[in-house]
């Protein structure tokens, strides 16, 4: 039997599909300025996600910028629902084309923004799945606040293995230097020569160094014998493969 449509029909069947991706297209464009509106768009392909809410972006001239997401704090690797995390924010922009609001630049030199695909809010999508908090501390989308809640209530992502998981920011305070129990110290004689920065290793293995000042440094002991070192400046330390201490 054939069946067959009255050119009417499909004329309207047309203008209904071609309304709703301009609908979808305005939508995604109204998404974006809210929150660009005042602030540096910049644009790349996303090369490669580090965890919840890092990544390294592909600008033109193939420069690398590393972008942390603004307004939401991911899970830490080692932390639990820290590698489902990075999952989602890989199933959302790996390989993709984003445009990032930026607000600001970290002490870390990353680029802070607010990324969007076509279609989405990535800060905002993150948090509705379960996958990052809304960052408090740097808070000024309460909307955030909102679908925190919602998620917790309907225990989904990181929320459905505990009602009360470690915020990553406390999870973060919790790093402290632990010296084996057969602890020798080596000397070094680049700590006298101005060289004092502290390259820690801490009892999981990861590689974290302490600058003068901040709140582990004096508790920290160099152990040579276990790897660890001093360094001269942050840039030597960085490229070693340390990272600096959050706290």
């Amino acid at each position: 039997m054939r069946i067959s449509i009255h050119p009417n029909r499909h004329f309207q069947m047309n203008l209904h599909t071609r309304l709703r991706a301009r609908v979808i297209l305005l939508v995604g464009i109204m998404l974006l300025g809210a929150h660009a509106a005042r602030a540096e768009l910049l644009t790349g392909r996303v090369l490669h996600v580090t965890d919840g809410d890092t990544f390294i972006l592909e600008t033109g001239g193939d420069e690398r910028v590393t972008v942390r997401v603004a307004e939401i704090d991911a899970p830490e690797g080692d932390q639990p629902f820290g590698a489902e995390s990075r999952l989602l924010l890989a199933q959302l922009i790996d390989g993709k084309v984003v445009q990032i609001a930026v607000k600001t630049t970290d002490d870390y030199g990353r680029t802070v923004g607010r990324p969007f695909t076509a279609l989405k809010d990535v800060s905002s999508e993150m948090v509705r799945a379960g996958a990052a908090w809304a960052y408090r501390q740097y808070l000024t989308d309460n909307e955030l606040l909102r679908l925190e809640s919602e998620a917790r209530a309907s225990r989904v992502g990181l929320w459905a293995a505990s009602a009360q998981p470690v915020p990553p920011w406390d999870w973060r305070h919790q790093e402290i230097a632990v010296p084996s129990q057969a602890f020798i110290q080596i000397p070094d004689q680049a700590s006298t020569r101005g060289c004092n920065i502290k390259g820690n290793i801490s009892s999981n293995g990861e590689h974290i160094y302490h600058l003068p000042g901040q709140r582990y440094y004096g508790a920290t002991q160099i152990n040579g014998a276990r790897g660890e070192r001093w360094f001269c400046n942050e840039s030597d330390a960085r490229a070693a493969g340390w990272r600096r201490s959050r706290t």
